[in-house]
Order: C-alpha cells, then sequence, then structure tokens
C-alpha cells in the first residue's frame, strides 16, 4: 500500500475553492492524521499535533462529541511522551476541558 506523501494531502488547501470551514478540510486533516499514525506511530509528536488540530478544528465547528475523544488521545499521548507539564500537554488538557 502506496501511502500518500505529506504535500499530497495538504494540496487541496492550496485551491480557493475550499473554504477553511468546510466539512473537505476536516477531511483532509483526517487523512494527515492517518498519514502521520501509519508513517510516525500514534505517539510521535507529529501524530499529536495533527490530531490536535483537527480536534480543534470540529471544536470550532461544534462538533464537541467528535473533538472530545480526540482532545483524550492527544492529552494521554502527550503526557506519556512529554509530561504532565509540558505546554502541548496543558493545552491539549485546556481543549479536552471546553468539550466537556
Amino acid at each position: 500500500v502506496r501511502l500518500p506523501e505529506q504535500g499530497e494531502i495538504l494540496r487541496p488547501l492550496q485551491y480557493p475553492g475550499i473554504m477553511a470551514d468546510s466539512d473537505e478540510v476536516v477531511n483532509i486533516a483526517r487523512r494527515q492524521v492517518a498519514y502521520h499514525q501509519q508513517v510516525r506511530g500514534p505517539r510521535h509528536p507529529d501524530t499529536l499535533s495533527a490530531l490536535h488540530d483537527l480536534a480543534r478544528m470540529l471544536q470550532t465547528k461544534s462538533r464537541c462529541r467528535e473533538a472530545e475523544p480526540l482532545f483524550q488521545r492527544v492529552f494521554e499521548g502527550c503526557e506519556a511522551t512529554l509530561g504532565p507539564n509540558d505546554p502541548e500537554t496543558l493545552a491539549s488538557l485546556d481543549g479536552l476541558a471546553q468539550t466537556l
């Protein structure tokens, strides 16, 4: 199975026909998360960052039920890899709290 390069995933964002708040952008963000998970692993900082971005995007679209488990995964991953007091860990905890 050939994985797409990150540039291939993000290329559609360069076209003016795709609005930042569209569901298509959410789908692209999901593909980016999948790419990082397959290439780098579920707890790699790039994967956690992409997952955090997706969760924030969903939260902004008032899709908190979808965002909550993503923030939970980011929080657990950051806490395990970066420690409980790292700014990324705390930012993911803040995002999680805002979805509750």
